[in-house]
């Protein structure tokens, strides 16, 4: 009697390629959700804590100036542009996490990847909930930005996972990610 190859039989190499290996290595969905949902209530405990202890007008400084904590109430983007048309960022947020869910999570092949991704979840949900339940109404609501940096913007925690979650995705892509092989580019 003649034995079957090796593939045949389901060796344990097999195991180790299919794609039971390959999910397995992956950040579960209830652990990605979980790590979005706790960085969500990192930045609003943040926030109601700046806005209950924080006045405007008396700024505090830390680490001999490099940091201040002072508190403003931002309608617009970044460095307050776009204070007409909050909608259209609380919009835009929808989206960006519609297309993060459908489009990335699926892709996701590490633990690592579902930590990153998770954490720019948490950054863009943290400033929706904002723009969704803060004054003025729904949609319009203001973002609470507390931590000053010289020379640059004041942010917040949601503001600091985003930069943090896109500084690590750039890096991954630029020195980690296998090189594309010329049949594997659109022509």
């Amino acid at each position: 009697m003649t034995e079957a190859p090796q593939a045949a039989r389901g060796a344990p190499d097999d195991a180790s390629h299919g794609p039971r290996a390959e999910s397995s290595s992956r950040l579960p969905w209830w652990a990605l959700a979980g790590v979005a949902l706790a960085g969500v209530g990192v930045d609003q405990a943040c926030k109601q804590i700046a806005l209950a202890r924080l006045d405007p007008a008396r700024p505090v400084s830390l680490l001999g100036g490099l940091v201040r904590l002072e508190l403003t109430r931002n309608p617009g983007a970044a460095f307050s542009m776009g204070e007409g048309v909050t909608v259209v960022f609380a919009v835009a947020a929808i989206l960006a996490l519609a297309a993060v869910v459908v489009f990335v999570v699926p892709r996701l092949t590490s633990r690592l990847q579902g930590v990153v991704v998770a954490v720019l979840m948490a950054g863009i949900a943290g400033n929706l909930v904002d723009r969704l339940v803060r004054p003025p109404r729904p949609f319009h609501g203001y973002v609470v930005d507390f931590i000053g940096l010289p020379h640059f913007a004041i942010v917040n925690v949601a503001d600091i996972f985003i930069t943090c979650a896109a500084v690590l995705i750039g890096v991954h892509l630029v020195f980690f990610a296998p090189p594309r092989r010329a049949e594997e580019t659109p022509s």
